[in-house]
């Protein structure tokens, strides 16, 4: 079905090459929650530009805005459509309230086409390979998508400003039946109808996946631990590539000089380098041989990167002779640095931390 979907390209001049899956758009409310359709009535909701979310928004009662991208500002909507992960890497929940977590309006898949031409240069097996690869991707994509939307909820259950609601099966059902007419429209066309038949079969033998949402969990302890102190590492460029980190992402703001201040609980962290300069702050705990990092805050002269709040880092540790060593922790988010961190001071104190962008004030205990 794919490859007959993929055919609408060859009038474009382009040559498809293949499709992996995408994360899932939901309704995020700003002004109101969106549960049912009166919910969307009368409302400016962003939409990504496309005619089917056009046609969908207006059986719905609202007026549809198209959005630039997923970097777009969303203030002055009433709502918008999005995936968890751009919602929380964009900092949405700052503007956005309530996000009905079991309604799935539509995926955002990632279509792969050349240029017609630049295609047609290529030898039969190198086209070859290209598809194999795509095809060959499916499962992990497929696992990418689903692990990243489960971070990055945690991420926003942590910071605790979005409400994760979830529609009544009444509710779901008045939903489907207010956009009946938009499955009309496109049922017009024989092919687009045959489609939709093999997508609804193919839906029922797959078990509804559990909706996103905020599971209760303990705050994080805050007392004194044996990393108390202040921490250090320089490292270059060069000693990223070393490690093995991608190309793309060494660039300015991801090496220099890192101090870390370790006090009752709390933890502030500053990044220096010539051409950047970052801070992040929050709370610190120690379990056994791990220990976590949830953000409050972060921040810093571009192109210096920021932690943003909710952020929660894991790391095995072993300390020797005041060295501490990191160590990835499975299935958490562990950066482990490519170098360990030196002890420079047993009293934990704010002064060694950056004098260029610090952190605000109150991020370490008086």
């Amino acid at each position: 079905m794919i490859s007959q979907m993929l055919q609408g390209l060859r009038p474009l001049g382009l040559a498809a090459i293949g499709v992996l899956p995408g994360p899932l758009r939901k309704p995020l409310g700003i002004t109101r929650p969106l549960l049912k359709p009166a919910d969307y009535a009368g409302l400016r909701i962003g939409v990504q530009q496309s005619r089917v979310a056009d046609a969908t928004m207006r059986a719905l009662g609202a007026t549809p805005v198209w959005l630039t991208g997923n970097g777009s500002v969303i203030t002055g909507l009433d709502a918008t459509e999005q995936q968890i992960s751009i919602i929380q890497g964009n900092q949405y929940d700052q503007v956005g309230r309530y996000l009905t977590a079991n309604v799935s309006l539509w995926p955002r898949p990632l279509v792969l086409f050349a240029n017609g031409n630049a295609w047609a240069a290529l030898t039969p097996a190198q086209r070859r390979i290209l598809r194999e690869a795509v095809t060959g991707d499916l499962a992990a994509e497929t696992s990418v998508v689903r692990a990243n939307e489960r971070t990055d909820t945690a991420i926003l259950c942590r910071r605790g400003q979005l409400r994760f609601l979830t529609a009544s099966p009444a509710e779901v059902a008045a939903l489907r039946r207010a956009v009946q007419p938009v499955y009309d429209q496109l049922e017009r066309d024989p092919q687009t109808r045959r489609y939709i038949r093999q997508i609804e079969a193919m839906r029922q033998g797959i078990p509804p996946e559990r909706a996103p949402g905020c599971a209760q969990t303990a705050p994080l302890a805050q007392k004194a631990c044996p990393l108390d102190g202040v921490w250090r590492y320089t490292d270059t460029a060069a000693d990223l590539r070393a490690a093995g980190v991608p190309q793309g992402d060494i660039v300015p703001g991801s090496y220099g000089t890192f101090t870390m201040v370790i006090d009752r609980g709390r933890f502030a962290v500053t990044l220096e380098d010539r051409q950047a300069c970052a801070w992040g702050y929050g709370t610190f705990t120690v379990r056994g041989d791990r220990f976590e990092q949830l953000f409050t805050d972060g921040g810093g002269i571009p192109p210096g990167a920021a932690n943003k709040p909710g952020e929660l880092l894991t790391f095995g540790w072993n300390l020797y002779r005041d060295v501490l060593t990191l160590s990835p922790v499975q299935g958490a988010v562990s950066p482990v640095p490519p170098k360990p961190w030196v002890k420079i001071s047993t009293t934990p104190s704010a002064r060694f931390l950056s004098t260029r962008c610090p952190p605000p004030a109150g991020a370490l205990p008086p």
